[in-house]
């Protein structure tokens, strides 16, 4: 199992289908700080993202409708995909 971030640490989760506000919940127990991402400026500042499971058309289609796929591939990347594995 991967790391924890310390305590308050932003982790985002894709916010474009379900099983957020669960994913949320246990961040929060986790003592993370959860933040719903909807959109390329809610990816600042994060130290994770969770992307919930879904179906990947429906993914792939949200992603580009909301702008964050162009964001994603121009390079955007959190601190944990730059330092090391991103458990699933």
């Amino acid at each position: 199992m991967g790391r924890v971030p310390p305590s308050g640490g932003k982790i985002g989760v894709l916010a474009l289908q379900g099983d957020v506000r669960e994913h949320s919940s246990v961040l929060s127990e986790l003592g993370a700080q959860p933040v719903e991402v909807r959109q390329p400026a809610d990816l600042a500042g994060l130290e994770g993202l969770i992307l919930p499971g879904g179906e990947s058309t429906a993914i792939s289609l949200l992603l580009e409708s909301s702008g964050l796929r162009e964001r994603w591939a121009n390079g955007w990347r959190p601190a944990c995909l730059r330092s090391g594995p991103v458990p699933g």
